[in-house]
């Protein structure tokens, strides 16, 4: 069963919002959600050391909802950037980088201060363990196929919104 069809598995990726879940069931929710989350103009802070990866989800950001996206490559660059720009609506992290990690950045945020919507990506499911260490509000697999990826990420642009109105 793929996590878009497994109610508790959207829930985790969505941060147990299960009015998001609900609003995402069926095709003409999801493009509903789309044009939501487009009309949101979110504010996200993408940061992966794979930049492939990092740019193919900053272009389908930027062209499927109209976020403004900021990239970093490593856990450094993204606490540098975190604190210069104002107004981040959400930080989507992988966990594995190199020097400093998704789990010690995330650390160092919340310690910080930071309150906002932070997100860890990974391919491993056993990371999903870690978000209690370091206080993240999602996580998100890579691993899966791009719709289930899409809905999952749909859902959690929709809850870092509805947390901050």
């Amino acid at each position: 069963m793929s996590c878009a069809t497994d109610p508790e598995c959207l829930r985790t990726a969505a941060a147990t919002d299960d009015d998001a879940a609900a609003a995402l069931t069926g095709t003409n929710e999801i493009a509903d959600a789309a044009d939501l989350i487009r009309r949101m103009r979110c504010r996200v802070l993408l940061v992966d050391d794979d930049r492939g990866f990092r740019k193919d989800l900053a272009d389908r950001l930027r062209k499927t909802y109209l976020a403004d996206v900021n990239e970093a490559d490593d856990g450094e660059m993204a606490l540098q950037m975190f604190a210069e720009i104002p107004g981040l609506d959400l930080v989507l992290m992988d966990v594995q980088m190199p020097e400093l990690d998704g789990i010690e950045t995330c650390a160092r945020m919340r310690i910080a201060g930071v309150f906002g919507h932070i997100v860890l990506m990974s391919s491993e499911p056993r990371n999903r363990e870690k978000l209690l260490e370091c206080r993240a509000d999602s996580f998100l697999d890579k691993s899966l196929d791009p719709d289930s990826f899409t809905a999952a990420l749909e859902q959690i642009l929709l809850n870092c919104r509805r947390r901050a109105s």
